[in-house]
C-alpha cells in the first residue's frame, strides 16, 4: 500500500526509496480536525467536512503531502 500510495504522490520508489518515508507518514496520517470517513452505496471512500458540508473523494492531506513531495524533489535538484 506504500508503494501505491508514493506512487500517487509523485515518489519513483526504485528511484528515490528516501522518499517512501513521506508517504509512510501519509498513510497514518489522521484527519484533520472537522473531516470524517464514510462510505458510499458502491463501497467506495469519500471524505465529509461538518463543517462546510462538502464532501471529497480525495483524503484531504493527499494535497499536502504531494507539496511536501515536489518540495523535496526541488531541493534534490539543487544539491
Amino acid at each position: 500500500m506504500v508503494i501505491e500510495y508514493a506512487k500517487y504522490l509523485g515518489v519513483d520508489p526504485l528511484r528515490e526509496p528516501q522518499l517512501l518515508r513521506i508517504a509512510q507518514e501519509g498513510l497514518v496520517a489522521p484527519l484533520p480536525d472537522g473531516w470524517s470517513e464514510h462510505t458510499n452505496d458502491h463501497g467506495e471512500v469519500f471524505y465529509h467536512h461538518r463543517e462546510s458540508g462538502s464532501s471529497v473523494w480525495q483524503h484531504p492531506l493527499d494535497n499536502f503531502y504531494k507539496s511536501k513531495v515536489r518540495t523535496k524533489h526541488l531541493s534534490l535538484l539543487c544539491e
